[in-house]
């Protein structure tokens, strides 16, 4: 069943789009990757051509899901995701870039669009190739409203199930899923919450801005 208020974006793009949820990354693509068109939309830069749309940032599942509802309204059929998360395994390297095959709901988005607590990446033959030529990690995180609240308790009970901890990833995936368009997440690891704190050293994030760049060029020219 369709909900009263319907998103109505003041532009039509192509059918692929990248959701840059930090806005360090989303200035210099925004910049390299040359889209015509510019505009607002909730806060969020949106740049927008025939080929697709890159926008961001975006901050927690509402505003996340609000911008993928209107990047499928101006005609999104296919989209990656671009974050930072953190790690809740020892195992898992800092600044270390991985793909979301599956994200576990501790959000309250998610469920409005599927009663289920797990989601999964949606690809498409395309996607997956791209994804091999990136070849990141693959791994589970679970996705929650309130950063503040990742106790010990929370985070070794969902470290013996999930790699990594985000705000976004599920409620992107139930989106997706009731969509029916193809979508992966790419988080790279800017901290580990648990068992130990660190922080990923910044200008080891940063790499992954170039690194990423000529994958991104052949998503949107495919």
């Amino acid at each position: 069943m369709k909900g009263i208020i319907r998103p109505s974006p003041s532009f039509r793009c192509g059918s692929k789009g990248l959701i840059t949820l930090t806005p360090q990354e989303l200035t210099f693509w925004g910049k390299k990757l040359s889209f015509p068109s510019k505009t607002r939309l909730f806060g969020a830069h949106v740049y927008y051509g025939p080929s697709g749309a890159l926008v961001g940032p975006a901050l927690g599942a509402p505003q996340a899901v609000m911008l993928l509802e209107n990047l499928i309204a101006a005609g999104v059929r296919e989209c990656l995701v671009y974050g930072w998360a953190g790690a809740l395994r020892p195992e898992v390297s800092l600044a270390s870039l991985w793909a979301v095959e599956e994200a576990f709901s501790a959000e309250g988005t998610s469920r409005y669009y599927q009663p289920k607590d797990c989601f999964v990446h949606i690809s498409s033959p395309f996607l997956s190739l791209l994804l091999k030529k990136i070849a990141p990690f693959w791994g589970k995180t679970v996705s929650t409203d309130a950063p503040y609240r990742e106790t010990p308790d929370f985070c070794s009970r969902w470290g013996e199930r999930v790699h990594l901890i985000d705000m976004e990833m599920a409620a992107l995936y139930a989106v997706a899923s009731f969509y029916k368009i193809n979508i992966v997440g790419l988080v790279v690891v800017s901290d580990r919450v648990w068992p130990k704190r660190e922080q990923a050293r910044p200008r080891e994030i940063k790499k992954w801005v170039y690194v990423l760049l000529p994958y991104w060029k052949e998503f949107f020219l495919s």
